[in-house]
């Protein structure tokens, strides 16, 4: 039994460890909390945005490259490369096949190379009599649209002597002319050897003489770099037509000329040395020649190689170095013999050819992703499309800029108070404003209308006492009563209908005070008749408004009233004892102390005395001509109609009549 205690206390001595180790791991953060949030490059710290790019890339690796020809794809290629050792060149000549160790396709262009692991593609060998300026063609594709920064090639062989480079900007429908390299541009191309241009043309197309020499003979070089010699390179954020200018979806490299192996390969290497031109090596100028005969196998009739005095021409073939003649026979263990001719030196090979330069997303975005089987930017700062040159479907209030170190020019959201989703631009707009705001909303929601989705649609008034323009409800049915009103329309503010004569309420529902209706769609309402005759005229009214006839403006009478407007009365509201007209300014004669805006609309109260007594009565839709006075009872001058207010039905003959009175009063200075 002392056994079993003992062993039980152990146990809960484990179990008690176990539970206090499994506490410390539940307290210990997680490695994601320990992490620090990953930010993105196109916003700062405060999350402002600001310019970002995708990161420098070599946009040919591992690209693939369609050639127009490659050495041993119809059959074997015999050819012989130029080996400098010690100052001495000689021929080492092998043979190109399809595939195998003696292959050299297209995709060694663009694959990891180092000095170690040469691997280079290879054209058709040259044969005597052929034409050396034919055209091999070698084509990048990007699948999208790149900002390049250089070209870079190292050939296996020497340099050709003429060499055009294009890029194309549509994936390859169209191609243009980027850069000509020769070695005499005047001869080859027509063109002068120039290496800058001018601001007036900064998309021009240079010829260059560097790069186009024999020597060296391998691992020479040529370099483009399209933003050098440009004037805006220093200014390159802001410069649409140099942005232009480095954009390619694609390059097309043609070598269209062979350099002349010369008869004393070693000579030249030799001048060389001795000048210490160094810079040869990436592209000297100078064409160099060697005279005499230096006794190295050269092409003869037949292709076969003849074999002079101090013959070193080797065959390197499975790696046995094997001298020859005339003709080499190269054995491997195992295998049987095989014969072949010397080939010429005469053809292309290119160890590598790196492009630099970043996915084009126009500073709005640090990466390009793959959506859908294309290449295309992940955008940032509201932008979208394949190269963040756009701005999304509701930000359009002003262009789409590209980013710059100063200024993001993050596209900004349309101002359309919540009532509409998508928004377009206008340039015009934008100009007008101060290149501030071009957003002009699209499909306005919830009964609204206007550039900023801002007022009521007709049919509606704005529903300002309880809800906020931007409310879903802040727009109101007219419900103007078909029978009482002219049409379905209102003030989009009051919400007032149009009504008929002696109809009166918001929506023209109701018959005014002493009318009745009638069930007449032209007349609604008409007067109640009443028992007792009233006496003939009334004497509250001047006598002259028993007839709109002999009604005379003298200049005294002019210059004596407030003011002289023509009118049309658009609206009409009986009240209590009184009738608010609603007119609409045409013409101002005379002003006085109001300035008055044209087509103002002004709401005039008339007590119902004085409307029985204007002559002529005012009707909706009507044009008339108030000559009268302004009301200063509440301390701001109004217009106003009263008893001594002159009421004209318009007639345009009327103005050569107040157009004199103009005159007059300004003389008179009344």
């Amino acid at each position: 039994m002392g056994g079993g205690k003992v062993y039980v206390g152990e146990n809960k001595t484990r179990i008690w460890n176990l539970m206090m180790a499994l506490l410390v791991v539940a307290f210990i953060p997680s490695t994601n909390q320990l992490r620090p949030p990953v930010l993105s490059r196109c916003y700062d710290r405060n999350k402002n945005p600001q310019e970002c790019n995708p990161e420098f890339e070599n946009i040919a690796h591992k690209k693939r490259v369609v050639v127009t020809e490659t050495c041993g794809v119809d059959g074997r290629d015999p050819f012989c490369k130029l080996v400098e050792e010690n100052g001495v060149v000689s021929r080492v000549c092998d043979v190109c096949e399809r595939t195998g160790r003696r292959s050299h396709p297209a995709r060694y262009l663009t694959d990891i190379n180092d000095i170690g692991n040469l691997t280079y593609w290879q054209s058709k060998t040259f044969q005597p009599g052929e034409d050396s300026d034919r055209e091999v063609e070698l084509t990048i594709s990007f699948g999208k649209e790149y900002e390049l920064s250089y070209l870079y090639m190292e050939f296996a062989s020497p340099r050709p002597a003429a060499m055009v480079i294009y890029k194309s900007m549509n994936h390859g429908k169209t191609w243009v002319p980027y850069q000509h390299y020769a070695k005499n541009c005047r001869r080859r191309f027509n063109m002068a050897f120039r290496t800058e241009v001018n601001r007036t043309n900064e998309q021009e197309v240079l010829c260059s003489e560097n790069f186009s020499e024999v020597y060296p003979y391998s691992r020479g070089i040529i370099v483009f770099n399209p933003r050098d010699g440009r004037p805006s390179d220093e200014d390159f954020d802001n410069s649409y037509i140099l942005q232009e200018w480095v954009t390619a979806t694609d390059v097309k490299i043609v070598l269209s000329g062979l350099n002349d192996i010369p008869r004393n390969p070693s000579a030249v290497a030799r001048i060389a040395s001795r000048e210490g031109r160094s810079a040869l090596a990436g592209g000297g100028r100078r064409r160099m020649t060697s005279p005499g005969a230096w006794g190295i196998p050269r092409m003869t009739r037949g292709g076969r190689a003849v074999a002079t005095r101090a013959s070193t021409t080797a065959l390197y073939h499975a790696g046995t170095r094997v001298s020859g003649a005339t003709e080499v026979v190269a054995t491997n263990s195992g295998t049987t013999p095989t014969t072949y001719s010397f080939g010429s030196s005469s053809y292309y090979a290119i160890n590598d050819i790196s492009i630099g330069g970043i996915c084009k997303c126009n500073g709005h975005a640090e990466r390009c992703l793959m959506k859908k089987g294309k290449m295309v930017c992940d955008c940032k700062h509201k932008t979208t499309g394949p190269n963040c040159d756009m701005c999304k479907a509701f930000h359009m209030d002003r262009p789409p800029q590209r980013a710059t170190k100063t200024d993001a020019n993050e596209c900004i959201a349309c101002n359309c108070n919540m009532h509409a989703k998508r928004c377009r631009f206008n340039h015009d707009l934008f100009e007008k404003s101060g290149r501030i705001s071009g957003g002009v909303c699209v499909k306005c929601r919830h009964n609204t209308d206007g550039r900023y989705c801002h007022f009521c649609k007709a049919g509606y008034y704005r529903n300002n006492k309880t809800k906020s323009i931007s409310d879903k409800r802040t727009c109101k049915l007219c419900d103007c009563n078909r029978v009482g009103s002219l049409g379905k329309h209102c003030d989009r503010d009051t919400g007032q209908c149009v009504c008929k004569e002696h109809v009166t309420r918001r929506k023209c529902n109701f018959c005014a005070k002493g009318y009745k209706q009638t069930g007449s769609i032209v007349a609604p309402c008409a007067r109640i008749p009443v028992a007792s005759t009233p006496p003939k005229g009334n004497p509250s009214c001047p006598r002259r408004c028993s007839s709109a006839r002999g009604v005379r403006v003298s200049l005294g009478k002019f210059c004596r009233m407030g003011y002289a407007v023509v009118v049309q009365v658009t609206g009409k509201l009986t009240l209590r004892r009184k009738t608010r007209f609603t007119l609409q300014l045409h013409k101002t004669y005379k002003r006085g102390v109001v300035r008055f805006r044209k087509k103002e609309r002004v709401d005039v109260e008339v007590r119902d005395r004085i409307v029985h007594c204007l002559c002529p009565k005012l009707q909706v839709k009507k044009t008339y001509l108030l000559i009268g006075k302004y009301n200063r009872s509440g301390g701001e001058p109004r217009l106003a109609i009263d008893k001594g207010t002159i009421v004209m039905e318009w007639k345009n003959k009327y103005k050569r009549r107040l157009r004199s009175l103009q005159r007059r009063a300004r003389r008179r200075k009344c």
